[in-house]
Parts: C-alpha cells; structure tokens; sequence
C-alpha cells in the first residue's frame, strides 16, 4: 500500500513531464491559490480579532471607573437615606 507521501511524489513526478495545461496543474495551481486566500482570510480574521479586543478593553478602561464611583455614591446615598428610616425618632 502506497502512502500519502509515496503518492505525492510519483503524481509530481509524473506531471513533470506534462503541459502546464495539463488537468492536473490547472487543478494544483488552483489549489495554491485558494490556500493564499486561505491564509489572507486567517490573517485579516486575526488582524479583526487582535483590533476587536483592543477597542474592547479601551471601553472598558474608560467606562468602568466611572461607573464604580457612581455606584459608591449611589450605595453610601442608600445607605445614609435607610439609616435615618430606622434611627429612633424623639417624640414631639
């Protein structure tokens, strides 16, 4: 039984011999090519990723510490307004 790799060779050897109009360079060339576009499409995905995560943690750098403070003054507001609900009140 032939391996993938015995296979290749003797393909290769084989068309070396033929036309480049031949089925099977018209079909390889082809494959080269996809496999560029292949690699151009990974590359550009990655490029989005790496882009799509900076401008996230941007965002986040940005917002968020301003957002805690709002919310601490929120909760000591809170915490202020339900301590003098609940203090005892005098009698008038």
């Amino acid at each position: 039984m032939n391996t993938l790799a015995e296979m290749q060779q003797r393909i290769d050897g084989d068309i070396a011999d033929t036309s480049p109009r031949h089925p099977i360079h018209v079909k390889k060339s082809e494959t080269e090519e996809i496999k560029k576009q292949v690699e151009n499409e990974r590359a550009n995905y990655l490029d989005a990723v790496q882009y799509s995560r900076a401008m996230t943690l941007d965002q986040l750098q940005t917002t968020l510490p301003p957002l805690f403070h709002l919310l601490m003054e929120f909760s000591s507001a809170s915490s202020h307004a339900i301590e003098l609900i609940n203090a005892p009140t005098e009698a008038i």
